[in-house]
């Protein structure tokens, strides 16, 4: 089997794109199978510069929201010029798109060469694609609204990683029946338990004390994923507990406010913004933390999926605590592996963590770690990845190509 993964996504980056693609594409090749990417990153810089003058000299002239179409219609033409050009796309029996916008650029691309294509839905493309910048209900909103549903009526089966998603896509008219859930996954070989001494040396390595409580919240700094609600929740631990930290790993737009934040409320001491972590550096952050915290928020019709920052806490065997939203229900057992609250609601999840520091921490850490073995590791993940794969190349096998 030979995959191609296309994106307008710039990867390698920091995120949940590039966590999914980085762990899918080593899996695969474990199990001698090919991929190849096809994203900005991989086209020429001079292009890029091309696409980027273009879009600015648009925004410039018109002063809306016309440079952001723009720039997406010639980065979708770029890739799909990458992809007709270069050899290691000849073979490729399947093209996996990442998002709307990069499956429309190579759908009939594939058609004509005979190749079948795939959409991944990884969340809500009109708010993640501007940030939330463009109304919904504008006339810009409801056209980005018009290219999602082009891609979802084009598709001849559309993956998404939780039934939120799945029903996002039926109320836009998307046939139900091409639309199959298949849930994130971790490495549980890689994301793995501590034990005393590698806890120790871990704290070490990050400057922490051996009688701090340490919290980590991996997330974006944008308001979909709450990190307000944590620094608050810490404002009021640290009456409890003098010694709690929280680490904030990550860089987003609200990085400002949220700093400003944790100084009113007096706990920039107990706050550390650690910027964007280094992927392969997370397993030693979760290592040395005593619990895990995904304070995700619902914003507009925009909800959390099955976070990978939830899983990878899991598959630690941190205690974590959630958000009762979207994916992460679908995730977590309330109290067996994990405790949801209630969204924005600070009071809730410092209750919350108290627990998790307490005696229930190691029971809910040790069953959330058997629970990421037995329903989100990497193997199922590839498992069930690979039979959607084949299952799209016998199916359509048997009826020709795709209409």
């Amino acid at each position: 089997m030979h995959v191609a993964f296309i994106a307008i996504t710039p990867f390698p980056k920091i995120g949940g794109g590039w966590t999914f693609l980085s762990q899918l594409m080593s899996g695969m090749g474990a199990r001698r199978h090919a991929t190849a990417i096809a994203t900005p990153r991989q086209l020429s810089p001079t292009w890029m510069t091309m696409i980027n003058r273009t879009a600015q000299i648009v925004r410039v002239a018109f002063g809306s929201w016309l440079w952001f179409f723009v720039r997406m219609a010639l980065v979708g033409f770029a890739l799909r010029l990458y992809v007709s050009r270069n050899r290691d796309f000849e073979e490729v029996d399947v093209f996996d798109a990442q998002d709307p916008i990069a499956f429309l650029a190579v759908h009939s691309l594939a058609r004509r060469r005979d190749k079948k294509t795939l959409l991944t839905i990884h969340g809500y493309f009109h708010h993640e694609s501007n940030m939330g910048s463009i109304s919904p209900g504008s006339f810009w909103g409801r056209l980005l609204r018009r290219v999602e549903r082009r891609a979802y009526d084009s598709a001849p089966k559309i993956v998404v990683v939780d039934t939120r998603l799945s029903e996002y896509l039926v109320r836009l008219g998307t046939d139900p029946n091409k639309v199959q859930v298949r849930r994130n996954f971790v490495d549980s070989t890689v994301f793995t338990p501590a034990d005393v001494a590698s806890r120790a040396f871990e704290r070490a390595q990050f400057g922490l004390d051996a009688d701090d409580r340490v919290i980590l919240c991996a997330r974006r700094l944008e308001e979909k994923c709450g990190v307000r609600y944590a620094i608050e929740a810490v404002s009021l631990l640290r009456k409890r507990l003098p010694n709690v930290v929280l680490l904030v790993a990550g860089t987003g737009t609200q990085e400002p406010s949220l700093r400003l934040l944790a100084s009113s409320l007096g706990v920039e001491a107990h706050v550390r913004f650690l910027g964007d972590v280094d992927h392969g550096a997370m397993p030693s952050l979760l290592r040395a933390s005593d619990a895990a915290v995904v304070p995700s928020v619902t914003v507009g019709e925009e909800v959390e999926a099955t976070s990978f920052a939830a899983l990878e806490a899991m598959a630690c065997a941190i205690p974590l605590v959630a958000s009762d939203i979207g994916g992460l229900r679908e995730l977590i057992t309330n109290d067996a592996d994990g405790i949801r609250v209630p969204e924005r609601d600070p009071a809730a999840l410092a209750s919350a963590l108290l627990k998790v520091f307490g005696p229930e921490g190691e029971r809910l850490g040790n069953e959330a770690r058997r629970t990421v073995e037995a329903s989100f590791s990497l193997q199922r993940g590839v498992d069930e990845t690979m039979a959607l794969y084949w299952g799209l190349i016998g199916r359509e096998s048997a009826t020709g190509p795709c209409g």
